[in-house]
């Protein structure tokens, strides 16, 4: 389990959460992605696959955040690691679905299905 100022990730098995704090975007795009940078490379270990963003406290995210979740996604992509988002507000959709991200990633209803999702066990 990992925390900072900006989220606290926890891991089932083979799959890293990531929640974001309120305080998001109070910090600079720079600090968010160092940040998350550092959270994916710290989880990088053997038995480790897959991400889940869960953006449950976040009513909205801006393209730091986007930038920063592709990292993510190439990060993990190269072993087979699959990226999934979940609890994503009906304003930060509409930004998805502008910029085309929504289709790089699934964009799942909660947690569990994610989870399900980037396992393979279910599609979205």
């Amino acid at each position: 389990m990992t925390n900072s100022p900006l989220f606290h990730s926890e891991r089932d098995g083979d799959v890293l959460f990531v929640t974001f704090g309120r305080n998001v975007p109070t910090f600079s795009d720079s600090q968010l992605l160092g940040e998350f940078q550092a959270l994916v490379a710290a989880h990088r270990k053997p038995g480790f696959a897959h991400v889940v963003i869960d953006f449950g406290q976040m009513p909205y995210f801006g393209s730091g955040m986007l930038e920063a979740i592709l990292l993510a996604g190439n990060a993990i992509h190269p072993a087979g690691g699959k990226l999934a988002l979940c609890n994503v507000s009906s304003v930060s959709q509409e930004g998805l679905q502008v910029s085309h991200f929504n289709t790089l990633w699934p964009v799942c209803k909660d947690r569990s299905e994610a989870l399900r999702v980037v396992r393979g066990e279910q599609s979205v």
